[in-house]
């Protein structure tokens, strides 16, 4: 299964690959983003080399790779913005599907309205690093391009970077956990895919 996260974007122009890995840097993931990634341009798989040693220290001197799928659209606010006259379906019951009504006029409302770009990311649900990875890169949009994170699974939006920071040091700590009991499944870097 996988996981999609959307964040919503009001300006791109403060992109780019070293400020995005920067960011990692600052919140102690040391990580290369693929050096042909072009945000404008890129649709699918974004590999990132990851210094092991910011997983846990006996990785030291490793370098694994990651990654998750990723895609930039122009954003249509009022597909978002307008609430959803939607019935919940005996699917959405089942399944735990909540609507996603967002009211225009709150300030969180005109945020989303305001945005430019959509990116897509869709990574796997049993991967926590992919997990890991992608909250840490929908972080840097938040606080760096007026982002705004939509989780879906959980419902929430997130339009303040401490609140992404706090979801990552949380993945983290079970990352770990994960690591400490053989669980976590990584790959070692060999070259750029």
């Amino acid at each position: 299964m996988s996981i999609d996260y959307n964040v919503y974007i009001k300006d791109l122009s403060m992109f780019s690959v070293k400020r995005c890995e920067e960011y990692f840097s600052e919140i102690e993931l040391r990580v290369q983003i693929h050096p042909d990634f072009d945000i404008y341009t890129h649709i699918g798989f974004l590999p990132f080399k990851i210094d092991g040693s910011s997983i846990a220290s006996n990785l030291e001197g490793k370098h694994l790779l990651s990654g998750f799928e990723v895609e930039l659209h122009k954003f249509i606010s009022v597909q978002y913005t307008e609430p959803l006259n939607k019935k919940r379906t005996f699917w959405d019951s089942l399944f735990g599907n909540k609507l996603h009504e967002i009211p225009k006029e709150t300030p969180f409302g005109k945020l989303i309205k305001d945005s430019e770009h959509a990116l897509i990311i869709n990574c796997s649900m049993q991967d926590s690093l992919e997990i890991l990875l992608a909250y840490a890169f929908s972080a840097f949009f938040v606080k760096c391009c007026g982002g705004v994170l939509d989780d879906h699974q959980t419902g929430h939006y997130y339009e303040r970077v401490e609140d992404v920071e706090k979801q990552i040091k949380d993945i983290l700590e079970g990352l770990m956990h994960e690591y400490k009991g053989g669980r976590l499944i990584t790959h070692e870097f060999e070259k750029w895919l």
